[in-house]
């Protein structure tokens, strides 16, 4: 009887046992859905699983993707197979993840092709807005979110940002590569590294305005990989902070890093091959004091092939690419630089040289190159414009380009535009000419330089004198007029030696504003240059009570819309051969190619509102400075005695009414008659 009842209740529990349902093991699939979307994970182990799928069946209809927490009871630590994107992209506007998550695994937001395996479009994602990786995510694979976010194949434009954890500590290649429509990136400090490719050719550095916002990088980042920001061609604000010890090579290239770069830390060991090239708005880089700089990469700072050349043929595209000014590196030690095989930067591309040990290579001749005491000789024929402690062995000064001089220094040797183009900058014939260079400069035999004066006459009447300058030597940073005297020679400013260059005046510099203009259909270039900094105009004398004209120089160019904002009136040659001051904006022709050219002088108006123009503005030439008593300016129907005469001796009449602009003699003086 007992072992019948005993035989019993072993099938009873045996009944029992096969009535409950299996158990969860790792592979098993989980799904859950919620708000129309299914997603399924697969169990790994204990109670964690992986997200593999998320599906919007809706054909119509762009739902959110809100990843749950757990699925089946299991937490969700791991988005993505490592293979397939998670879901179709065009199918969702945005991703909200789970606390608790630990990595995203390689493509599992990846953008993908249809039909599979084909060479179809791809789909247009619709993802977008501000998406958080959560705290807790230590990995995120390659390719995670390649061309994720929304794209320009969208009809309105889409901004989306990505905030990334402290606690990321492995990056993959490419993680959030190709993403036009990725505008802000927020890298928490804790993150050790930015990946290779991690922001390629995204629009990162740029507000949803058009205007432009700062990439901040921290501390706790020690490598910023290999072109880790390249071709992101918004990028113009990258701060660094102290702690980041590499820079890959291209990390930066084809960026618009913009203006002077001085966010380089101390700490930063390395800079890779190419690490900044062909950022055409990057104006000087700075090693700051204490850099620890060990290694220095190939063409850091140079720029593209074509680029070079097509530079040297086109006054434009030297204003387009060829900003850079300076680079300060004055903090580095010398034994960092010892190594350098060459400093021959006019062998664009390395031609012949090497594949080490060249950070000039590829940059263009105009760039001074500040470097420390102790470097050693590098004075040969193209090794113009370096500064070693606070000599140079060559000058080299070129007409088309910017300078700016941090530092003062004497040079060897100046030459005014000579390397990099088919011959100097000339003058000769009935053209007046305006100059203005950083150091005091002889003029060769036959050529006559002119500074502006203001005077006072008797009671409140006043007037502008053109005199000539005494000797035979401009002043630095002072604008001039010159005239060849025989009309007949072609002069050049000759080379000097031993000459001493003054650090730049760059207090209370000129704070440019963006400017876009379109003209029926063609868009000018300063929607391309947009706001820059410049160095402050400087005069040829204190402006005094009453004066509202004044001359003034620079060494950097000046954009033709701040040229209107500055009031200035360039040196022209008409067509029909009458030298002109004219408002350089305000003329059509030189519109797309106006501006304030370096090295040159400029009237400047310093009153309220904007200057007349009804009257001429006629300047007094004279031949000596002592002959200036009681001479005033000449106005249209004022009787002038002893006749007017051309500068070939023609004679004009008695008086100015009716006189076409241009330069006439009086009583033995030049005057020149500007145009209405």
């Amino acid at each position: 009887m007992r072992s019948a009842i005993g035989r019993m209740g072993i099938c009873a529990f045996a009944a029992a046992t096969a009535a409950m349902p299996a158990r969860a093991a790792v592979g098993d699939t989980l799904t859950a859905s919620t708000n129309g979307i299914t997603y399924t994970a697969v169990e790994t182990e204990g109670s964690k699983a992986t997200l593999v799928s998320v599906v919007n069946p809706s054909s119509t209809a762009v739902k959110n993707m809100d990843i749950p927490a757990q699925i089946g009871g299991k937490d969700i630590t791991v988005v993505g197979n490592g293979t397939d994107s998670v879901a179709d992209l065009n199918r969702f506007r945005t991703i909200v993840f789970p606390t608790g998550l630990q990595k995203i695994a390689a493509k599992a937001f990846r953008m993908t092709y249809y039909p599979a395996g084909t060479q179809n479009a791809p789909k247009t994602s619709q993802i977008e807005g501000d998406i958080a990786i959560p705290e807790g995510v230590t990995e995120i694979g390659d390719s995670a979110f390649h061309a994720a976010f929304g794209t320009p194949n969208n009809s309105t434009p889409i901004f989306s940002s990505i905030t990334l954890p402290s606690t990321l500590a492995t990056m993959g290649e490419a993680a959030f590569a190709n993403n036009a429509n990725l505008y802000t990136v927020n890298i928490t400090a804790g993150v050790q590294k930015i990946a290779k490719k991690a922001f390629y050719n995204t629009a990162v550095g740029q507000n949803s305005d058009g205007s432009y916002q700062q990439v901040a990088i921290p501390g706790s980042v020690k490598e910023i990989g290999d072109s880790a920001f390249a071709l992101c061609t918004h990028l113009r604000y990258p701060a660094m902070e102290e702690g980041i010890e590499k820079i890959g090579a291209w990390a930066f290239s084809w960026c618009d890093v913009y203006g002077d770069f001085t966010s380089l830390p101390a700490s930063v060991k390395e800079i890779g091959d190419y690490a900044f090239f062909r950022n055409s708005h990057l104006t000087s880089f700075t090693f700051p004091e204490g850099s620890r700089v060990e290694k220095l990469g190939n063409s850091i700072w140079g720029i593209d092939h074509n680029d070079a050349a097509f530079i040297f043929s086109n006054e434009i595209s030297a204003i387009l690419h060829g900003r850079l000014e300076y680079i300060d590196m004055r903090a580095v030690q010398p034994s960092v630089l010892a190594g350098i095989e060459s400093y021959d930067r006019a062998r664009l591309l390395g031609t012949g040289l090497s594949a080490a040990n060249q950070p000039f290579r590829d940059m263009i001749w105009n760039v001074m190159v500040y470097l420390p005491a102790g470097v050693g000789n590098i004075a040969d024929t193209h090794n113009c414009n370096y500064v070693v402690g606070d000599s140079c062995a060559w000058f080299s000064l070129q007409d088309f380009f910017n300078y700016e001089f941090p530092h003062a220094f004497t040079a060897a040797k100046v030459s005014y535009n000579d390397t990099g183009r088919s011959d100097r900058r000339k003058f000769a014939g009935t053209t007046y000419y305006t100059i203005f260079l950083p150091y005091a400069a002889k003029l060769p035999a036959g050529m006559t330089a002119y500074k502006l004066d203001y005077r006072k006459a008797s009671g409140t009447d006043s007037y502008y004198v053109f005199t000539a300058a005494e000797g035979d030597t401009i002043e630095a940073n002072k604008p001039y007029v010159l005239l060849v005297d025989n009309r007949r020679d072609t002069l050049h400013m000759p080379d000097m030696e031993n000459v001493y260059v003054a650090a730049s005046d760059t207090a209370g510099k000129i704070q440019s504003t963006a400017y876009n203009t379109v003209i029926g259909s063609t868009t000018t270039y300063e929607d391309v240059i947009g706001p820059y900094d410049i160095i402050r105009l400087q005069g040829s004398q204190a402006m005094q009570e009453g004066q509202e004209w004044r001359f003034v120089g620079t060494t950097e160019h000046i954009r033709y819309h701040e040229t209107n904002n500055q009031k200035l009136l360039g040196l022209y040659k008409s067509a029909s051969g009458r030298n002109e001051w004219r408002r350089i904006w305000t003329d059509y022709s030189q519109l797309l190619f106006g501006y304030g050219h370096a090295f040159r002088g400029f009237i400047q108006y310093t009153g309220e509102g904007e200057p007349t123009y009804a009257k001429p503005f006629v300047f007094i030439f004279e031949e000596t400075p002592s002959t200036a008593t009681g001479i005033g300016a000449a106005k249209d129907g004022e009787r002038m005695p002893s006749g007017i005469y051309t500068v070939d001796g023609r004679y004009m009449g008695e008086d100015t009414d009716g006189l076409q602009p241009g330069v006439y003699i009086v009583k033995g003086k030049k005057i020149l008659k500007r145009g209405e």
